[in-house]
């Protein structure tokens, strides 16, 4: 299933199985619950595996931070594009890997669904990709108030580990498929979505 969707360009790699049956397994259920089960015909959800030299020489050419840039290994813009596991098997599990490839893909995913530009709302991007592809960080011991998270994303320090959690509570107030309907009213789904932060880290 879903063949059509993906296209896996191995450049200068060789294949990854695993990546390709955890693809099919786990990213066409994110397609599904989008609600997007037939992307368009011109579509094709592109995942580039590059040399370590290679995706070096791609990511600098983003507008990532310095910061960011140092430890990332997997970005996405209109493609997915990572490091080759290969060079990256002794410091992580494969199972790390292959969350972080979902998670971009899932970024793409919901930008296709929502139309949302990811700039304007990275905070629900994030907390969406955390959360679906399963990267569970410990709770954050200092939360930011609603507005901080919403505007300043970026600079927060455990951003992520915040996007994980509220994204979890997220996701079990709304399916995937129910949060692309409320983003068409986006202004009411941010207060919607400000109850459930509130409510996330008041506990």
């Amino acid at each position: 299933m879903f063949d059509h969707v993906f296209l896996i360009d191995y450049q200068d790699c060789p294949p990854n199985e695993k990546l390709h049956s955890f693809l099919q397994k786990e990213t066409s259920q994110d397609i599904i619950e989008f609600g997007i089960p037939d992307l368009p015909a011109q579509y094709q959800l592109k995942i580039e595996i590059l040399t370590y030299k290679r995706f070096q020489q791609g990511i600098h050419e983003t507008n990532l931070s310095a910061s960011v840039r140092q430890h990332c290994i997997a970005y996405s813009d209109n493609a997915v594009h990572c490091i080759d596991y290969s060079f990256l098997a002794d410091s992580m599990p494969i199972e790390n890997y292959l969350m972080i490839i979902r998670h971009e893909c899932i970024h793409i995913l919901q930008h296709l669904a929502t139309r949302i530009p990811p700039q304007l709302a990275s905070w629900l991007y994030e907390s969406v990709a955390c959360a679906r592809a399963g990267q569970k960080m410990p709770r954050p011991a200092k939360v930011p108030p609603w507005h901080g998270f919403v505007t300043d994303f970026s600079s927060i320090p455990e951003r992520y580990a915040l996007a994980y959690e509220f994204g979890t509570c997220l996701l079990k107030h709304v399916s995937l498929g129910e949060l692309v309907k409320r983003c068409k009213d986006f202004v009411s789904f941010k207060d919607e979505c400000e109850k459930i932060y509130n409510d996330t880290f008041s506990q």
